[in-house]
Protein backbone atom coordinates (compact mmCIF):
# COMPACT_ATOMS: atom_id res chain seq x y z
CA UNK A 1 0.00 0.00 0.00
CA UNK A 2 1.12 3.11 -0.94
CA UNK A 3 1.30 6.16 1.61
CA UNK A 4 0.23 9.61 0.10
CA UNK A 5 1.42 11.41 3.39
CA UNK A 6 4.99 9.50 3.28
CA UNK A 7 4.98 9.81 -0.76
CA UNK A 8 4.08 14.19 -0.12
CA UNK A 9 7.44 14.00 2.51
CA UNK A 10 9.54 12.65 0.36
CA UNK A 11 9.01 15.49 -2.24
CA UNK A 12 8.73 17.87 0.19
CA UNK A 13 12.46 16.56 1.44
CA UNK A 14 13.76 16.63 -2.24
CA UNK A 15 12.56 19.92 -2.73
CA UNK A 16 14.35 21.38 0.04
CA UNK A 17 17.20 19.61 -0.95
CA UNK A 18 17.69 21.45 -4.74
CA UNK A 19 16.06 24.62 -2.64
CA UNK A 20 19.50 24.15 -0.73
CA UNK A 21 21.95 23.16 -3.35
CA UNK A 22 20.61 25.84 -5.61
CA UNK A 23 21.08 28.49 -2.26
CA UNK A 24 24.33 26.59 -1.50
CA UNK A 25 25.65 26.88 -5.47
CA UNK A 26 24.72 30.94 -5.60
CA UNK A 27 26.28 31.20 -2.30
CA UNK A 28 29.40 29.62 -3.37
CA UNK A 29 29.76 31.41 -6.96
CA UNK A 30 29.01 35.03 -5.86
CA UNK A 31 31.35 35.13 -2.91
CA UNK A 32 33.65 33.85 -5.28
CA UNK A 33 33.08 36.43 -7.77
CA UNK A 34 32.91 38.97 -5.22
CA UNK A 35 35.98 38.39 -4.20
CA UNK A 36 37.66 38.52 -6.93
CA UNK A 37 36.16 41.52 -8.49
CA UNK A 38 37.17 42.97 -4.87
CA UNK A 39 40.47 42.17 -4.97
CA UNK A 40 40.95 43.32 -8.33
CA UNK A 41 39.25 46.80 -7.45
CA UNK A 42 41.92 47.45 -4.36
CA UNK A 43 44.86 47.01 -6.69
CA UNK A 44 45.90 44.77 -3.95
CA UNK A 45 49.46 44.39 -4.68
CA UNK A 46 50.43 47.88 -4.70
CA UNK A 47 47.94 48.54 -1.21
CA UNK A 48 50.07 45.90 0.61
CA UNK A 49 53.54 46.81 -0.87
CA UNK A 50 52.56 50.84 -0.13
CA UNK A 51 50.90 49.75 3.95
CA UNK A 52 54.13 47.39 4.47
CA UNK A 53 56.86 50.47 3.27
CA UNK A 54 55.20 52.96 5.84
CA UNK A 55 54.89 50.86 8.37
CA UNK A 56 58.37 49.30 8.32
CA UNK A 57 59.71 52.72 7.74
CA UNK A 58 58.17 54.44 10.79
CA UNK A 59 57.51 51.55 13.02
CA UNK A 60 60.66 49.27 12.70
CA UNK A 61 62.86 52.18 12.74
CA UNK A 62 64.93 52.21 16.01
CA UNK A 63 66.10 54.77 18.13
CA UNK A 64 67.84 55.21 21.04
CA UNK A 65 65.86 55.16 24.55
CA UNK A 66 66.60 56.48 27.47
CA UNK A 67 64.96 53.45 29.52
CA UNK A 68 65.81 50.68 27.29
CA UNK A 69 69.03 51.24 24.68
CA UNK A 70 67.71 50.81 21.42
CA UNK A 71 64.26 50.17 20.74
CA UNK A 72 61.01 50.76 17.70
CA UNK A 73 57.93 52.61 18.12
CA UNK A 74 56.01 49.34 19.28
CA UNK A 75 58.60 49.10 22.18
CA UNK A 76 58.44 52.38 23.87
CA UNK A 77 57.30 52.20 27.41
CA UNK A 78 57.54 56.13 28.02
CA UNK A 79 56.71 59.87 27.16
CA UNK A 80 60.31 60.51 26.55
CA UNK A 81 60.27 57.68 23.74
CA UNK A 82 57.33 59.27 22.13
CA UNK A 83 59.16 61.90 21.82
CA UNK A 84 62.68 60.48 20.88
CA UNK A 85 61.29 58.51 18.27
CA UNK A 86 59.65 62.29 16.70
CA UNK A 87 62.56 63.60 16.88
CA UNK A 88 65.14 60.55 15.84
CA UNK A 89 62.49 58.61 13.15
CA UNK A 90 59.15 60.52 12.16
CA UNK A 91 60.66 63.92 11.50
CA UNK A 92 63.61 62.79 9.62
CA UNK A 93 62.03 59.97 7.80
CA UNK A 94 59.30 62.14 6.74
CA UNK A 95 61.65 64.84 5.72
CA UNK A 96 64.65 63.45 3.61
CA UNK A 97 66.80 66.58 2.31
CA UNK A 98 69.37 64.96 1.09
CA UNK A 99 70.16 61.82 -1.26
CA UNK A 100 72.09 58.82 -0.31
CA UNK A 101 75.11 60.22 -1.84
CA UNK A 102 74.82 63.59 -0.13
CA UNK A 103 73.41 65.18 -2.92
CA UNK A 104 70.53 68.03 -2.30
CA UNK A 105 66.83 66.67 -3.34
CA UNK A 106 64.17 68.87 -5.45
CA UNK A 107 61.88 70.47 -3.58
CA UNK A 108 59.45 67.99 -4.53
CA UNK A 109 61.36 65.09 -3.41
CA UNK A 110 62.20 66.82 -0.12
CA UNK A 111 58.65 65.86 1.57
CA UNK A 112 58.37 62.70 -0.30
CA UNK A 113 58.30 59.84 2.21
CA UNK A 114 60.39 56.76 0.63
CA UNK A 115 61.05 59.10 -2.18
CA UNK A 116 58.10 57.83 -3.74
CA UNK A 117 55.15 59.31 -1.47
CA UNK A 118 54.73 62.85 -1.66
CA UNK A 119 53.14 64.36 1.37
CA UNK A 120 50.21 66.40 1.38
CA UNK A 121 49.98 69.03 3.50
CA UNK A 122 52.13 68.28 6.46
CA UNK A 123 51.53 65.94 9.35
CA UNK A 124 48.85 66.48 12.40
CA UNK A 125 49.50 65.53 15.91
CA UNK A 126 46.26 64.90 17.88
CA UNK A 127 45.42 64.57 21.64
CA UNK A 128 42.33 63.47 24.25
CA UNK A 129 42.45 63.73 27.85
CA UNK A 130 40.78 62.96 31.05
CA UNK A 131 39.98 65.01 33.79
CA UNK A 132 42.06 65.52 36.42
CA UNK A 133 40.29 64.25 39.81
CA UNK A 134 37.56 62.85 38.06
CA UNK A 135 37.94 59.89 40.74
CA UNK A 136 37.18 58.33 43.92
CA UNK A 137 39.95 59.42 45.89
CA UNK A 138 40.66 58.65 49.63
CA UNK A 139 40.84 61.08 51.54
CA UNK A 140 43.11 60.68 53.88
CA UNK A 141 46.13 59.98 51.31
CA UNK A 142 45.30 63.17 49.69
CA UNK A 143 48.34 64.71 51.31
CA UNK A 144 50.75 62.31 49.66
CA UNK A 145 49.41 62.50 46.25
CA UNK A 146 46.01 64.59 45.38
CA UNK A 147 46.02 63.97 42.12
CA UNK A 148 44.24 61.54 40.55
CA UNK A 149 43.71 61.20 36.55
CA UNK A 150 40.93 58.08 35.22
CA UNK A 151 40.77 56.01 32.36
CA UNK A 152 39.06 56.85 29.30
CA UNK A 153 38.19 54.54 26.67
CA UNK A 154 37.97 54.00 22.78
CA UNK A 155 40.88 55.89 22.33
CA UNK A 156 39.73 59.08 24.41
CA UNK A 157 36.42 59.69 23.23
CA UNK A 158 34.47 57.97 25.95
CA UNK A 159 34.60 58.27 29.89
CA UNK A 160 35.88 60.88 31.83
CA UNK A 161 37.19 62.79 28.72
CA UNK A 162 38.15 66.70 29.10
CA UNK A 163 37.36 69.44 26.72
CA UNK A 164 39.49 71.87 29.13
CA UNK A 165 42.05 74.15 27.39
CA UNK A 166 45.45 73.53 28.73
CA UNK A 167 49.02 74.97 27.59
CA UNK A 168 52.53 76.16 29.50
CA UNK A 169 52.97 78.51 32.18
CA UNK A 170 52.96 81.70 29.57
CA UNK A 171 49.71 80.95 28.05
CA UNK A 172 47.25 78.19 30.05
CA UNK A 173 45.27 78.03 27.32
CA UNK A 174 47.37 77.88 24.07
CA UNK A 175 45.82 74.25 22.96
CA UNK A 176 42.12 73.85 22.84
CA UNK A 177 39.75 71.24 22.05
CA UNK A 178 38.28 71.15 18.11
CA UNK A 179 35.65 69.33 16.25
CA UNK A 180 35.99 68.96 12.26
CA UNK A 181 34.64 67.13 9.60
CA UNK A 182 35.55 65.71 6.55
CA UNK A 183 34.24 65.64 3.16
CA UNK A 184 32.39 62.51 2.85
CA UNK A 185 30.51 62.52 6.67
CA UNK A 186 33.81 61.74 8.51
CA UNK A 187 34.15 63.77 11.62
CA UNK A 188 37.42 63.59 14.15
CA UNK A 189 37.96 65.95 17.54
CA UNK A 190 40.50 66.16 20.14
CA UNK A 191 43.50 68.72 20.57
CA UNK A 192 44.84 69.40 17.57
CA UNK A 193 48.09 70.88 16.62
CA UNK A 194 48.65 71.44 12.39
CA UNK A 195 52.01 71.42 11.61
CA UNK A 196 52.09 72.13 7.99
CA UNK A 197 56.12 71.95 7.83
CA UNK A 198 57.83 71.88 4.36
CA UNK A 199 61.53 71.40 5.80
CA UNK A 200 63.32 69.15 8.06
CA UNK A 201 63.99 72.28 10.13
CA UNK A 202 60.21 73.48 10.64
CA UNK A 203 59.30 70.11 12.09
CA UNK A 204 61.96 70.02 14.21
CA UNK A 205 61.13 73.19 15.59
CA UNK A 206 57.63 72.54 15.83
CA UNK A 207 58.09 68.68 17.98
CA UNK A 208 60.24 70.75 19.96
CA UNK A 209 57.75 73.42 20.61
CA UNK A 210 54.66 70.69 21.90
CA UNK A 211 57.61 68.89 23.77
CA UNK A 212 58.95 71.91 25.32
CA UNK A 213 55.05 73.02 26.00
CA UNK A 214 54.38 69.99 27.77
CA UNK A 215 52.08 68.85 25.41
CA UNK A 216 51.63 65.76 26.92
CA UNK A 217 50.91 65.57 30.41
CA UNK A 218 49.59 63.32 33.07
CA UNK A 219 45.87 64.24 31.77
CA UNK A 220 47.04 62.82 28.13
CA UNK A 221 45.00 59.55 27.59
CA UNK A 222 45.34 59.26 23.80
CA UNK A 223 48.13 60.44 21.00
CA UNK A 224 47.43 60.31 17.62
CA UNK A 225 50.21 61.49 14.57
CA UNK A 226 48.82 61.13 11.22
CA UNK A 227 49.51 62.08 7.13
CA UNK A 228 48.59 61.64 3.66
CA UNK A 229 50.84 60.82 0.82
CA UNK A 230 50.28 60.64 -2.84
CA UNK A 231 51.86 58.77 -4.92
CA UNK A 232 51.05 59.26 -8.62
CA UNK A 233 53.25 56.06 -9.60
CA UNK A 234 50.77 53.84 -8.06
CA UNK A 235 47.63 55.75 -7.99
CA UNK A 236 47.18 55.62 -4.61
CA UNK A 237 46.78 57.86 -1.88
CA UNK A 238 48.23 56.96 1.84
CA UNK A 239 47.17 57.45 5.03
CA UNK A 240 49.58 56.59 8.21
CA UNK A 241 48.28 56.63 11.65
CA UNK A 242 50.50 55.95 14.45
CA UNK A 243 48.50 55.83 18.16
CA UNK A 244 49.74 55.56 21.56
CA UNK A 245 47.06 55.52 24.02
CA UNK A 246 47.72 56.00 27.62
CA UNK A 247 46.09 54.26 30.71
CA UNK A 248 46.21 55.47 34.08
CA UNK A 249 49.10 53.06 35.44
CA UNK A 250 51.41 54.81 33.34
CA UNK A 251 51.30 51.75 30.60
CA UNK A 252 51.82 53.25 27.08
CA UNK A 253 50.27 50.70 24.25
CA UNK A 254 51.56 52.15 20.76
CA UNK A 255 49.75 50.61 17.39
CA UNK A 256 49.50 51.69 13.93
CA UNK A 257 47.05 51.62 10.63
CA UNK A 258 47.90 52.44 6.88
CA UNK A 259 45.21 52.65 4.68
CA UNK A 260 45.21 53.66 1.16
CA UNK A 261 42.78 54.58 -1.59
CA UNK A 262 42.97 54.88 -5.05
CA UNK A 263 43.20 58.68 -6.36
CA UNK A 264 40.78 57.53 -9.20
CA UNK A 265 38.46 54.95 -9.84
CA UNK A 266 38.92 54.33 -13.65
CA UNK A 267 42.09 55.07 -15.35
CA UNK A 268 42.59 54.97 -19.54
CA UNK A 269 44.15 51.65 -19.20
CA UNK A 270 43.38 48.17 -19.68
CA UNK A 271 43.33 47.17 -16.19
CA UNK A 272 40.14 49.71 -15.79
CA UNK A 273 38.21 48.44 -18.72
CA UNK A 274 38.14 44.90 -17.10
CA UNK A 275 37.41 46.11 -14.05
CA UNK A 276 34.43 48.03 -15.41
CA UNK A 277 33.42 44.62 -17.52
CA UNK A 278 33.53 42.85 -13.97
CA UNK A 279 31.50 45.49 -11.60
CA UNK A 280 29.13 45.11 -14.29
CA UNK A 281 28.91 41.57 -14.04
CA UNK A 282 28.11 41.51 -10.43
CA UNK A 283 25.80 44.10 -10.66
CA UNK A 284 24.01 41.62 -13.26
CA UNK A 285 24.81 39.28 -10.78
CA UNK A 286 23.67 40.70 -8.01
CA UNK A 287 19.70 40.98 -9.78
CA UNK A 288 20.01 37.48 -11.29
CA UNK A 289 20.48 36.64 -7.22
CA UNK A 290 17.96 38.67 -6.30
CA UNK A 291 15.38 37.26 -8.24
CA UNK A 292 16.37 33.62 -7.62
CA UNK A 293 15.73 34.30 -4.21
CA UNK A 294 12.28 36.53 -4.93
CA UNK A 295 11.71 32.95 -6.49
CA UNK A 296 12.52 30.58 -3.82
CA UNK A 297 10.41 32.26 -1.25
CA UNK A 298 7.31 32.21 -3.76
CA UNK A 299 8.20 28.55 -3.79
CA UNK A 300 8.13 27.89 -0.15
CA UNK A 301 5.21 30.58 0.62
CA UNK A 302 3.07 27.58 -2.50
CA UNK A 303 3.62 24.94 -0.54
CA UNK A 304 3.74 26.04 2.88
CA UNK A 305 0.98 28.98 3.25
CA UNK A 306 3.61 31.47 4.67
CA UNK A 307 6.45 33.48 3.65
CA UNK A 308 8.21 32.98 7.07
CA UNK A 309 8.62 29.43 6.32
CA UNK A 310 11.50 30.65 3.71
CA UNK A 311 13.40 32.13 6.90
CA UNK A 312 13.21 28.78 8.98
CA UNK A 313 16.17 27.35 6.32
CA UNK A 314 19.53 28.62 7.65
CA UNK A 315 20.40 29.52 4.21
CA UNK A 316 17.18 31.34 3.99
CA UNK A 317 18.80 33.69 6.35
CA UNK A 318 22.05 33.71 3.98
CA UNK A 319 20.58 34.21 1.38
CA UNK A 320 18.79 37.27 2.69
CA UNK A 321 21.83 38.26 4.11
CA UNK A 322 23.86 38.20 1.09
CA UNK A 323 21.28 40.41 -1.17
CA UNK A 324 21.29 43.00 1.51
CA UNK A 325 25.41 42.58 1.68
CA UNK A 326 25.34 42.98 -2.31
CA UNK A 327 23.19 46.08 -2.41
CA UNK A 328 25.40 47.69 0.30
CA UNK A 329 28.53 46.80 -1.41
CA UNK A 330 26.99 48.60 -4.37
CA UNK A 331 25.87 51.41 -2.99
CA UNK A 332 29.41 51.97 -2.01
Amino acid sequence: VISVKRLWEEVDAKQSRTLLAGSMTRYLFFITFYILVIHHQKSAESTYHLTDAIRSHYAESPFSSGTKGDVTFGEMVTVGDFWSWMEQVFVPNTYDPFWSNGDPKDDYFKGAVLDKNRLVSGFRVTQRRSKVNDCLLQQRYNAFFPFCYPNTFGKGRFGATSKDSFGPYYNATKYRWSEYSYDGGGADSGFVANIRATTVLQARNRVAELKQDQWIDQATRFVRVDFTTYNPSANLFGHAEFFVELDNTGKLWPSTRVTTMKTEAYLNSTRDYVQIVLEIVVMIGVIMYFVGVIKDIAEVKSRTGKYSSFFASLWGWVDFGLVAFYIMGMGH
